[in-house]
């Protein structure tokens, strides 16, 4: 009977197959030796017998070995190029659009409207974003949160407009005001949507800017605090200070810093009641 071979003469097996180009091969004496190194660790820790030194030993011998088996993996299974992957994304929409799953045929075309963005058809990546709001209208309060992503998905393609400041209207409406939609966290990150949104239009038509700070910046900051999203809150407010410096309204913009500056500062949160539906890992660290 031949003695079977150590992990580390079929890792050398395996490296010497993929140098020839045969990568199924390789495969399989890279599996092989994990295996083995996995039947040794489970043997060695069975028998108390595993010190510090061989734990790195083996978690450095298997970082490497994963790591082959991963570029292997890659050449067995190239990725798909962008337009095999815009024709998949194609078909399944329409397999799902027959079958009525009109939520997933509404993710696949945010994706595509993703994709031909990458692809640069910026034509057809607009048709897919569009496409993908009429289907999340249709879904309506079964999916709150795809009518959130794939609202935002086309405001963000589209430049700063009216209508871009319209769409994040509606979204932020939805989720915010109908009682089947409302959750405090997701109006609250509708409400941020909505205040950027408006910002960047203010960036480019000024006469909106104090409407857009007075109205939704100003209700999106007092939201975001109450369910803890102080990051974002921090966030915005730096936006703010930022559009009001790009327009020349460099003193009201050194307050917004200012403002934001405090959430630096954790004690000035200490008072602050944690709400009942917010988890301690909502909370900004």
């Amino acid at each position: 009977m031949s003695e079977q071979p150590t992990a580390e003469e079929c890792e050398f097996l395996g490296d010497e197959a993929a140098g020839a180009g045969q990568f199924e091969k390789a495969l399989d004496h890279y599996s092989q030796a994990r295996r083995l190194r996995c039947d040794a660790l489970t043997m060695a820790l069975a028998g108390n017998d595993l010190d510090s030194q061989s734990m790195s030993t083996y978690g450095t011998d298997s970082t490497r070995l994963n790591q082959k088996i991963r570029t292997i993996v890659d050449e067995l299974n190239p990725p798909k190029t962008l337009s095999e992957r815009i024709a998949d994304l194609r078909v399944e929409m329409d397999e799902h659009l027959i079958s009525g799953r009109l939520n997933l045929a509404s993710h696949l075309s945010t994706q595509l409207g993703a994709a031909y963005e990458e692809f640069g058809d910026l034509d057809e990546a607009e048709s897919a974003y569009r496409s993908a709001v009429v289907l999340a209208r249709q879904v309506d309060a079964r999916d709150p949160e795809l009518l959130l992503h794939t609202f935002w998905a086309l405001i963000d393609f589209l430049p700063p407009s009216e209508e871009s400041v319209a769409l994040a209207k509606e979204m932020a409406s939805n989720l915010i005001e109908r009682r089947e939609m409302y959750h405090p966290m997701r109006a609250a990150d509708a409400a941020y949507r909505l205040a950027l949104a408006e910002l960047d239009f203010a960036e480019i038509a000024p006469q909106h800017m104090d409407s857009a700070i007075d109205g939704s910046t100003r209700e999106a900051i007092e939201m975001l605090d109450g369910v803890c999203f102080h990051d974002k809150s921090q966030e915005l407010q730096r936006w703010v200070a930022a559009v009001l410096r790009a327009v020349g309204r460099d003193t009201e913009a050194d307050h917004w810093r200012s403002a934001a500056d405090r959430y630096e500062d954790w004690e000035w949160f200490t008072d602050q009641q944690m709400p009942g539906h917010v988890h301690l890992w909502d909370i900004r660290h």
